[in-house]
């Protein structure tokens, strides 16, 4: 089952899990659970997994009497599906990240805890006054209420291969170029044009959702007015979707989904096989420990003349409503993205940007990327996924079916983007009339 499927399924699903499981006692707690034990699983890549190990064992050393077991889902495709199938079966795991667009999915099935009194309370190392209002995203309600919180987070920018440009003739770096304010659509673009001219990828580009909104607004467009999806009506956020079709076309980029065997867009950076690649801190680890590879990063390339905000993904972390020992699973959460726990996972070339006050250093530590401060740069303009969008099940895949073929084989990019706002709307209007 791909991640796609389950997202379908669990929007028809007419029940809750919670329901279906029946698998915790009148207490909350698991039958047969040991008091103390928590199960926590998230994806990652190589980097992340060692770094979460790491915390966890740190975190079982400094709490006698609780014991957190790590098992991990690294491919994130089978993340989704996996969880879904273990909280069917009544095994799902007490703690677990779910990303920004995915949140209202578990929410809408009653699988996670309303965190709201936990977060607010005495016990709470992560007071939710400490994270930026634009970072909660779909992890708070209008009402209020928390049911997960921000790990960290992670800005896009974009990730640019030093030894590529070279070979391209590109004599001034990107980071160069922004900080003469002359990052822009025609200077991108002509360096997408001489990459090409060697035979490598100029750029990989990623499916609909935060790569495409940042595109659109970093163009001056807008996503949302409101609850209404508006995107598609936006002629600045159409002209910015005319701009990824055009260059798909003629080659200059590559949709993600259309790389051969599998392969993620950090394979061809690390091989020297394109010269940018959007993503968050979550490429460091890797990066940084390959032999020989210079790189750098720098924020988006606008068209307005302005320095515009991008998308700043956040997993959020939530709690399982069947969690064997809620006191102990909420320790270890809170643990995790308190001050202290962001600083430990995140220093020495970790995977992401810390979302709390006072922990920034760990960015910049090491020298790596040079232009390590554009992630701190990027988080305090940019933008999270809308909320209104990650409260629907399944939104964020019914967009990409509905936009990924003109990405794809091409078409009319108008009218793909008027069929999906259309149906994006009626979702929405479904989900508030639930």
């Amino acid at each position: 089952m791909s991640r796609r499927d389950f997202l379908r399924l669990g929007g028809a699903v007419g029940v809750s899990l919670l329901g279906a499981c029946g698998c915790a006692g009148a207490d909350g707690q698991e039958e047969g659970a040991e008091a103390g034990s928590v199960e926590w699983t998230t994806w990652g890549n190589p980097g992340e997994v060692e770094r979460f190990t790491q915390f966890t064992e740190k975190f079982n050393r400094e709490n006698e009497g609780i014991t957190v077991r790590f098992t991990p889902i690294p491919n994130v495709d089978e993340y989704d599906p996996r969880l879904f199938t273990e909280f069917l079966g009544g095994t799902g795991p007490d703690v677990f990240y779910t990303s920004d667009t995915n949140i209202g999915t578990w929410v809408e099935r009653e699988i996670v805890s309303d965190l709201t009194d936990r977060l607010t309370g005495p016990e709470s190392l992560s007071p939710p006054e400490e994270v930026p209002d634009r970072l909660w995203g779909g992890s708070r309600t209008p009402d209020g209420t928390y049911y997960g919180a921000p790990v960290d987070c992670n800005p896009y920018v974009f990730w640019y291969n030093k030894g590529v440009l070279r070979e391209a003739g590109v004599d001034v770096e990107p980071a160069e170029m922004y900080e003469r304010d002359e990052w822009n659509w025609d200077t991108f673009t002509e360096i997408l044009d001489r990459v090409r001219g060697i035979g490598k990828t100029g750029f990989v580009q990623g499916a609909p959702g935060p790569e495409t909104f940042s595109w659109a607004v970093t163009n001056g467009g807008s996503i949302m007015d409101g609850e209404r999806f508006v995107l598609h009506e936006d002629e600045r956020s159409v002209e910015a979707h005319r701009f990824m079709v055009e260059n798909l076309r003629n080659r200059n980029m590559v949709y993600a989904a259309s790389l051969p065997g599998n392969q993620g867009p950090e394979a061809l950076f690390l091989s020297n096989q394109v010269a940018f690649v959007t993503a968050g801190r979550w490429f460091l680890p890797v990066f940084s420990s390959a032999e020989g590879l210079e790189f750098d990063i720098v924020p988006w390339p606008t068209n307005t003349g302005r320095r515009e905000p991008a998308s700043v993904p956040s997993a959020y972390i939530v709690m399982s409503r069947e969690a064997a020992d809620p006191d102990a699973a909420f320790r270890f959460l809170t643990s995790f993205i308190s001050r202290e726990g962001q600083i430990f996972r995140l220093q020495g070339g970790g995977n992401a940007v810390p979302s709390l006050e006072g922990a920034d250093e760990v960015v910049l530590e090491g020298g790596q990327p040079g232009n390590a401060r554009y992630f701190l740069e990027a988080r305090e303009i940019g933008f999270a996924y809308p909320a209104t969008l990650s409260s629907v099940p399944g939104l964020n895949t019914t967009m990409v079916d509905l936009l990924e073929p003109v990405f794809v084989t091409g078409g009319d990019v108008e009218e793909a983007l008027a069929i999906m706002g259309n149906e994006v709307n009626l979702r929405i209007q479904q989900q508030l009339q639930a």
